[in-house]
């Protein structure tokens, strides 16, 4: 074999070898759709819902700048203290997907901020853990669902993985839950899809 044709060769199965881990980088499409566990809250799914999605569900929010003009929206919650607050930036074909969901006690949130046609038990996530509650019930949750999560200044973060393929060629991954704790009650959560 003459040494330009061998060279060749070596570069084509150099080229075969990597084309998975280059395939792999891009979303793929006919790649199966997986949401985790830890994306369900509120009757939707974070990293899958779309924000019609979350309207059907949670009535109009009002609109706020997120990741782009106007993709944000806020609500509160009827009989608490509590001001939901979601974003997203991709879309899939549906719309435009709620990539990112965070839930906190505020005292005195603006009036003008509608409330969610849900109610405040529809907010508990993973059907459990809500505002208010305890630390140590809601660590102890966690451990009997076999969810392990890993401590942070403010309490701990829990990750899971998944798949969804979004418009732009990106595709949600990884699913977090954030949840902080003020003199060990539940004063925070938010839960993000990112690829």
């Amino acid at each position: 074999m003459k040494p330009s044709a061998s060279l060749g060769l070596q570069v084509l199965a150099l080229l075969w070898a990597a084309l998975p881990a280059f395939a792999s980088a891009g979303a793929d499409p006919k790649a199966k759709t997986s949401i985790p566990k830890i994306a369900r809250f509120g009757e939707v799914q974070i990293g899958y819902s779309t924000q019609e999605d979350l309207a059907k569900r949670w009535g109009e929010g009002k609109i706020i700048t997120g990741g782009h003009p106007n993709s944000g929206r806020l609500w509160r919650v009827k009989g608490t203290p509590w001001v939901l607050r979601t974003d997203g930036f991709d879309y899939s074909e549906r719309g435009l997907v709620v990539d990112a969901v965070e839930i906190e006690a505020s005292p005195g949130a603006s009036a003008d901020i509608p409330y969610a046609k849900l109610p405040a038990r529809s907010f508990a996530w993973l059907g459990r853990i809500k505002l208010g509650m305890p630390q140590a019930k809601a660590m102890k949750f966690l451990r009997s669902r076999a969810m392990p999560s890993t401590p942070t200044k403010e309490g701990c973060k829990l990750a899971a993985q998944g798949s969804y393929a979004l418009e732009t060629n990106v595709r949600l991954r990884t699913w977090t839950a954030r949840l902080d704790f003020t003199d060990g009650i539940l004063r925070r959560l938010a839960l993000e899809a990112v690829e």
